[in-house]
């Protein structure tokens, strides 16, 4: 009776030390594959650093983002837009969509009561996963969601004391965007910022 008791505890025992060695397996699993995404996404932002270091041109600089953003996180439309503070307008020359660069018919478009007011106030990234249950909206919400755009991250492009503009990312799928893509896009904005200012300066040059 003694030596059957033993035996189902040493029974007992293999099957947790197998079970600790499965969860421990699948845990080593899924930090590797961590790792891995992370070092894939450090190698893209890199290539994003070296391209907008030599950028002079805004739709050269979306391009950039057209090619490696889908790597990076999911986008439906991308633009930047050029604030005119004394104006109180914004424009957006281009924007990405289908992962290619076109030229925006719209002209200059007032700040307020947008989103784009938003950022520049606060200077730093705004996150609205769901536009259409967002408790934060704004009169120009209606046209945007008409485009079909139902997420959005915005950040603002900041130089010294200056607000340059917005960087604005899109998608047609609600809760596409999270904290997670906030947190990669922003190692780059510093990068875009200087690049913009680089071509706001050339473009008054000439």
């Amino acid at each position: 009776m003694a030596t059957r008791a033993t035996s189902a505890d040493l029974q007992k025992k293999v099957q947790e030390l197998e079970k600790a060695l499965r969860e421990s397996q699948h845990s080593c699993r899924t930090l590797l594959d961590a790792v891995n995404e992370k070092s894939e996404q450090l190698g893209i932002v890199n290539a994003l650093l070296r391209s907008l270091g030599t950028a002079m041109d805004l739709r050269e600089i979306l391009q950039v983002f057209a090619f490696n953003l889908k790597q990076l996180c999911p986008y439906d439309r991308v633009s930047i837009a050029l604030l005119d503070a004394e104006r109180g307008t914004f424009r957006i020359p281009y924007f990405v969509k289908g992962g290619r660069v076109t030229v925006n018919a719209e002209g200059p478009l007032p700040t307020r009561d947008t989103v784009i007011d938003e950022v520049v106030r606060a200077r730093g990234p705004v996150l609205r996963k769901n536009l259409k249950t967002s408790t934060l909206r704004f009169k120009s919400d209606t046209n945007f969601l008409k485009r079909a755009c139902s997420c959005e991250l915005l950040f603002p492009l900041v130089l010294g004391e200056r607000v340059l503009g917005t960087f604005n990312v899109g998608s047609f799928e609600a809760d596409a965007l999270g904290p997670r893509h906030q947190q990669i896009l922003s190692e780059v904005m510093p990068c875009v910022a200087v690049a913009v200012d680089r071509y706001l300066s050339s473009s008054k040059r000439s």
